[in-house]
């Protein structure tokens, strides 16, 4: 999926646009001379106005692709600095979780800054790429690596949140935490290792004065099965069945906090009763601690329930599509460039929505508060 274009793909295209551009000179050439007049058929300008009319759409699309990409781009770059800001100045209060949100936000600010931007010269290009050896190299190198590490951070966050709220008397150390992310950065590089010692990297070559820029993958071969199993379609089921295991927990927690008075009244009349020797004051104190207590608990559980099924929302949207076509690709032969391009367009957004997922919940119960006292 992350290759544009495979090799023969390329080769097609070429040969397309080659055989159009010979077509309209040869209709050029095609001009009868008589008593020193030259007669032109009619359908060489139809020709001509036609080629021009593709040239400005081209222009147009290549304008509104850099446009609103650019756009994207800074708001994935600011967001997730933002998020890397407020993660690293709090480290001191962090979880496991937070180890992992702060490796996805640098996930995700890899793509904001090189992915994202490569694919944006190569699309407005017209699926070329002008920029030279070393950068197409660069690009190729962070957009592979970040496929495995953003997909995969997004299905162990839903591993770990699971693990947290299920299996309370797990310990969750941090270090531990650190090096799995660590780790997993080696292992994506570990998993692309085999191609740029391979000789099946097809990087910038010349051929008919336009530059291309892909890796030349094996089709169904044991490296692409292995990267797109462990990269993609394993997060993604992890993904799904998180999602439903933590929306019916979310739907229990809701049902508890929608009915919080006769659950805190059975709580402070427990207290009372096990406080029956202390003073009046002391056990008034206490019943009311116990009464704001709870509630506020479970609505930062819910908070973060609520954030973690919002990122998962936001991974299914954005890179089911891709997997979809991947495998009708593979083994149905099914060719489609709108749907390709609308899967990369969805991957990499990605990383603009990752962030804004993340603190959906709370902003919107913030929202909520202020609108209730207008």
């Amino acid at each position: 999926m992350k290759t544009l274009m495979t090799r023969d793909r390329q080769r097609e295209m070429i040969s397309e646009m080659d055989q159009h551009h010979n077509t309209i000179l040869g209709g050029l050439s095609r001009v009868h001379e008589s008593n020193n007049v030259t007669f032109t058929m009619p359908h060489h300008n139809s020709s001509l106005s036609h080629h021009k009319h593709h040239e400005e759409m081209s222009v147009l699309s290549s304008r509104l692709c850099i446009a609103f990409g650019s756009i994207l781009i800074l708001l994935a770059i600011i967001l997730n600095l933002h998020d890397l800001y407020k993660l690293w100045f709090t480290r001191r209060k962090w979880s496991s979780t937070h180890v992992f949100l702060f490796a996805l936000a640098i996930s995700d600010l890899l793509v904001a800054f090189l992915a994202f931007p490569g694919f944006i010269v190569y699309t407005s290009s017209q699926e070329t790429w002008p920029l030279g050896v070393n950068l197409c190299l660069l690009w190729l190198y962070v957009d592979w690596i970040t496929t495995i590490t953003t997909s995969t951070f997004v299905m162990i966050i839903f591993v770990n949140h699971i693990i947290i709220f299920y299996v309370p008397e797990v310990t969750h150390k941090i270090p531990g935490a650190s090096a799995s992310a660590v780790g997993l950065f080696l292992y994506a590089n570990m998993l692309l290792l085999p191609v740029y010692v391979s000789d099946s990297m097809g990087i910038v070559g010349k051929d008919s004065s336009e530059s291309i820029c892909f890796i030349r993958t094996y089709e169904h071969s044991k490296w692409q099965i292995a990267y797109f199993v462990c990269g993609c379609y394993l997060p993604a089921i992890v993904v799904v069945v998180s999602c439903l295991v933590i929306r019916g927990r979310l739907s229990r927690s809701r049902s508890r906090v929608a009915a919080p008075a006769g659950t805190v009244l059975s709580v402070i009349s427990l207290n009372n009763d096990a406080e029956v020797g202390k003073p009046e004051q002391s056990r008034q104190m206490s019943s009311d601690s116990a009464s704001s207590s709870i509630p506020m608990k479970k609505e930062r559980d819910l908070l973060q329930h609520s954030s973690v099924i919002a990122l998962g929302v936001v991974f299914l949207f954005c890179w089911t599509p891709g997997y979809i076509y991947d495998l009708l690709d593979a083994y149905a032969n099914f060719e489609s460039h709108a749907w390709d391009m609308m899967s990369f367009w969805l991957i990499y957004l990605c990383a603009f929505l990752n962030p804004i997922a993340i603190h959906l919940p709370k902003t919107a119960k913030t929202i909520g508060k202020l609108w209730s006292k207008t």
